[in-house]
């Protein structure tokens, strides 16, 4: 089915996850004549988000905290420069919180409210 569509699968990108309910035989696929087992994987990042086995948010969360903080870096001097409190605010929600909300909105799953409300805190 594969070559009638014009699909072609990049084998060294391709990884596989398991849950403890999957086979844990070897993932070998064969494109023109060429077996390659597919690596298997605890983590990886689909759509911007970090997925892992256990679904925990802690590492997605830290990703998420280490953006906020390089693009608040980024504007640092300037919003210390400014002394009008509403266009340093204006300037934080549209330079930092997009280096967060944008995985946030992707997200299926949703983190936890307390999490999300100490996550915002620290920024």
């Amino acid at each position: 089915m594969r070559g009638k569509v014009g699909l072609r699968m990049n084998t060294n990108k391709t990884k596989v996850m398991r849950n403890k309910f999957a086979s844990q035989s070897p993932v070998n696929v064969t494109l023109n004549n060429v077996t390659t087992c597919i690596e298997e994987v605890n983590e990886y990042v689909y759509l911007g988000r970090l997925l892992n086995h256990n679904n925990e948010l802690e590492p997605e969360l830290h990703g998420r905290r280490r953006a906020a903080w390089a693009a608040f870096n980024n504007i640092k001097n300037t919003t210390d420069a400014l002394s009008c409190p509403r266009i340093r605010a204006q300037l934080f929600d549209s330079i930092v919180l997009p280096a967060t909300a944008s995985q946030h909105a992707r997200q299926c799953n949703r983190a936890p409210l307390s999490s999300l409300r100490s996550f915002w805190r620290e920024l």
